[in-house]
């Protein structure tokens, strides 16, 4: 996993050619890409045509490789007996940890977006292997300073060339914003981060908490049209996954009635029963 930086032509998937083409006539006509975060193991450059007058050469070829997390860290080692789930729990923690940039990307052959669905399950992850806080925080304040006009939260966000929230709004990943900072308080003791997040958590719970079918005080997904991820099979009933967040909440915060105030002190201790 890396950045690959190379200058002038394109090639394989990403090839940026500057530093590496040279010759005597102009450079102009060169479509030159942005550098960007790639996943390989090796690189294929292939001349398309030259001129029979000029010969391509490549040089100073490099390949930076990027994490926040020391590739030297030491994680402790998953004790099962099993080689395949050994091989897979290795695997995993090499992609999680290519995935940790300055936020946690969605995958490092996607396009380095942050979800807040992805957000939680790196987050627990990473709490049993790197222990890296800091970054979890990051996300989770640039999602909270970017809430949309109703106080909910985009489902995703770009962070390049600024962070901006995307369109995409997912019912049940707004659902989840209690439960990941919960994890995250639990988790790094940083009761002060919790309560600055309060008033984000109480917005993220609007939306959801709206769609609660009166009679049988249960979340009903058909008074929202709302994208309703949970599971990519579309015959899956999505309702059960976004009630229980739904239960947590009221369970732990008294009354729905307590979404109209912020607490100085929000009982983060009952947050999750």
């Amino acid at each position: 996993f890396g950045i690959a930086i190379y200058k002038g032509l394109q090639a394989a998937r990403r090839i940026s050619l500057k530093g590496i083409y040279s010759s005597s006539t102009s450079t102009g006509y060169l479509k030159v890409s942005p550098y960007r975060a790639a996943t390989l193991s090796d690189i294929c450059i292939q001349v398309l045509d030259t001129s029979p007058k000029y010969n391509v050469t490549f040089s100073n070829i490099q390949v930076q490789a990027v994490s926040a997390i020391d590739p030297s860290l030491p994680v402790e080692k998953l004790e099962v007996q099993d080689h395949q789930l050994q091989a897979m729990d290795r695997v995993s923690m090499l992609t999680l940890r290519d995935c940790m940039q300055t936020v946690f990307e969605d995958g490092p052959r996607r396009d380095r977006r942050l979800w807040l669905g992805d957000l939680r399950l790196e987050a627990l992850t990473n709490y049993f292997t790197f222990k890296h806080f800091d970054l979890v925080k990051r996300y989770l304040f640039l999602f909270a300073a970017l809430p949309r006009g109703d106080g909910s939260l985009a489902a995703t966000l770009f962070v390049f060339p600024k962070p901006q929230p995307a369109p995409d709004y997912i019912t049940d990943y707004d659902a989840l914003v209690e439960h990941t900072v919960y994890d995250y308080v639990v988790a790094s003791a940083y009761l002060d981060t919790g309560r600055e997040l309060w008033s984000t958590i109480l917005g993220s719970m609007k939306g959801p908490l709206s769609n609660i079918d009166p009679n049988a005080s249960r979340f009903d997904g058909s008074l929202t049209t709302a994208w309703k991820f949970c599971d990519g099979l579309p015959a899956l009933d999505r309702d059960a996954s976004i009630a229980r967040p739904h239960d947590l909440y009221l369970q732990n915060t008294s009354m729905p009635s307590s979404l109209s105030s912020s607490p100085v002190n929000p009982p983060l201790s009952r947050m999750r029963s």
